[in-house]
């Protein structure tokens, strides 16, 4: 389902969070089953399955990980369920760091050490996707999707690497 279609917006990546907040609360408004009390069983199902679309749609456009998923899923960049195949420069990198992750487990400088390389890796990520999800914005340009794709996978394996780090205990 397309969720932007669903609030009637433009697939974008910049949203403006008030105004999905206020469209959120509009459609909780027409849909909430507290409303159809009286009405029919079928229009209470109806009811109930246009609050549960609502609430998964805000859920997922809020969250600017889920969204950029829910547009690279809609343009047909990647699959339900798809694995992306990481550049091997990423991946050498990564070595060093799980190397470092596996010190981390018994050592707090070095656990700070693995948090402070992954954090400067997000932002890094952060700072060359913005300007690309500003001009696909401008342009909704599938070349641009496919670099945003790239760092969407790179993203998810770094936040995955501070999930285990979450799992030691902290110093």
């Amino acid at each position: 389902m397309n969720y932007f279609e669903f609030y009637q917006l433009p697939v974008r990546f910049g949203l403006e969070v008030g105004k999905l907040k206020r469209l959120y609360l509009l459609k909780s408004k027409e849909t909430h089953p507290d409303y159809f009390t009286l009405a029919s069983a079928k229009e209470q199902e109806g009811a109930m399955h246009q609050a549960s679309i609502n609430n998964e749609a805000y859920k997922v456009l809020a969250d600017p990980n889920l969204r950029t998923k829910h547009i690279l899923e809609l343009k047909g960049i990647i699959q339900e369920g798809e694995k992306n195949e990481l550049s091997p420069n990423f991946l050498m990198e990564m070595m060093d760091i799980n190397e470092q992750l596996m010190d981390a487990a018994f050592d707090p400088a070095a656990r700070q050490v693995v948090e402070t390389n992954v954090n400067a890796l997000l932002e890094g990520l952060k700072n060359t996707e913005n300007p690309l999800m500003m001009a696909f914005d401008e342009r909704n340009d599938v070349v641009i999707l496919q670099k945003i794709k790239e760092i969407y996978f790179q993203r998810k394996y770094l936040l995955r690497i501070k999930e285990k780090l979450n799992t030691f205990a902290t110093p």
